[in-house]
């Protein structure tokens, strides 16, 4: 088991660093948010369902700029079928 890389100061870098990233785009700065997310995924501990969001996020800014090739590259490092929940009713 890993260590659990989750406290307030750990908290505070991501949203900060997250905060920069979704700024990015809404000034049509894909190319500059696609590295934001690629870099916070790349360089901070954190689940590999963070990591899948953030890389989500890299790839619709690849798409948006239209480096198809770097957006097919970054879906395919996360697969949501991995953390899909199964709920059985009864």
């Amino acid at each position: 088991m890993t260590d659990w890389p989750y406290d307030q100061a750990w908290a505070e870098e991501f949203l900060a660093a997250e905060k920069v990233a979704v700024a990015l785009p809404k000034t049509g700065k894909d190319a500059e948010a696609l590295a934001a997310y690629t870099n916070l995924a790349k360089n901070m501990a954190m689940s590999e369902r963070v990591k899948a969001d953030l890389l989500e996020k890299a790839s619709l800014c690849a798409q948006r700029f239209k480096d198809y090739d770097k957006a097919m590259q970054l879906a395919k490092r996360f697969q949501w079928s991995r953390f899909r929940c199964t709920v059985r009713c009864s």
